[in-house]
């Protein structure tokens, strides 16, 4: 395997000699080399393989997002190396697992590299707002909403909200009654000052042993509720409430209304793009054909 290690010295000769030890075409470069074009630059004088593996310091100068989509395009494994929460939490926000301990032999990292990407706990304590958004045309957006909070639901507080202002379906696809106060009464609450963890406890529903739900607005005229302030600011109420958050969007992520609206007014879409900016996670879900995925490319960018 050609392999190539940008960490601090002396850890990167160290391992790159372990590894060539062990039959691995290993070469040692500076964490600071910025960029994979960089870093191919300095393995390309020893031959025209292809690099199949980075071993990179987990720092905010290094591992970077351009670097991990340059290697997701050319199909590079990245093995993220540092002690401590940044890395560990770098590394997870890049879908990459624990990061090894830069004193790490080279024989644990060929172990590391048969086994699953070992995946980071999630604390206990950390509350979180996760979203689901897709494109427009019935992906699964709702469906993935549900599932995710029931799974969380085994051995965390969690809570299922339905922020959907053009076509809800939460209360629906649960079997539960739509003529409930919901999402749109957490956001009047707000506007009153009068929102708190008792308050929202009152007004959700419990789905067995499940998430907490608070349904959507049963009727597409009532959007207006849904406004932006009052959806960040019920947000922000509910990490008091319960450790995750679900929060089901609708499709449109568009601004134009704004052109041709009372600019007083509220805006649409703007419970959609208030939850994915509060959110901790984005769930992003595509329908797996040509054209679910042709509207998710275009929706996205």
């Amino acid at each position: 395997m050609r392999a190539l290690i940008a960490l601090d010295e002396p850890h990167a000769t160290r391992l790159a000699e372990e590894l060539s030890r062990l039959g691995w075409d290993a070469h040692a470069t500076p964490a600071t080399t910025p960029g994979l074009a960089a870093a191919r630059g300095g393995v390309r004088g020893a031959g025209d393989e292809e690099l199949e593996l980075l071993v990179v310091a987990a720092r905010h100068d290094t591992l970077t997002r351009e670097l991990v989509t340059a290697c997701d395009r050319e199909g590079i494994r990245i093995v993220p190396v540092g002690d401590g929460e940044t890395p560990a939490r770098l590394a997870q926000a890049f879908g990459l697992g624990v990061p090894m301990s830069p004193r790490a032999s080279g024989r644990e990292l060929v172990r590391a590299l048969r086994d699953p990407l070992p995946v980071a706990p999630v604390p206990r304590n950390r509350r979180r707002v996760i979203a689901v958004w897709g494109a427009a045309g019935s992906p699964g957006r709702s469906t993935i909403a549900i599932e995710l909070a029931v799974e969380l639901a085994r051995d965390r507080d969690v809570a299922l909200i339905d922020a959907d202002s053009h076509a809800p379906s939460i209360a629906l696809a649960l079997g539960l009654p739509d003529e409930g106060p919901g999402f749109a009464a957490a956001c009047r609450q707000v506007n009153r000052g009068a929102l708190d963890v008792a308050e929202l406890d009152r007004i959700a529903l419990r789905l067995g042993r499940g998430p907490q739900v608070l349904t959507g607005i049963n009727r597409p005229s009532r959007w207006p509720e849904l406004r932006e302030d009052r959806v960040r600011a019920a947000l922000s109420i509910c990490r008091e409430w319960v450790d995750d958050t679900v929060v089901d969007v609708a499709a449109p992520l568009d601004r134009d209304e704004e052109i041709v609206s009372d600019l007083a007014g509220g805006r649409r879409n703007a419970a959609t793009i208030a939850a994915l900016q509060e959110a901790d996670l984005v769930v992003a879900v595509a329908g797996a054909d040509p054209v679910g995925i042709s509207r998710f490319v275009r929706g996205y960018a």
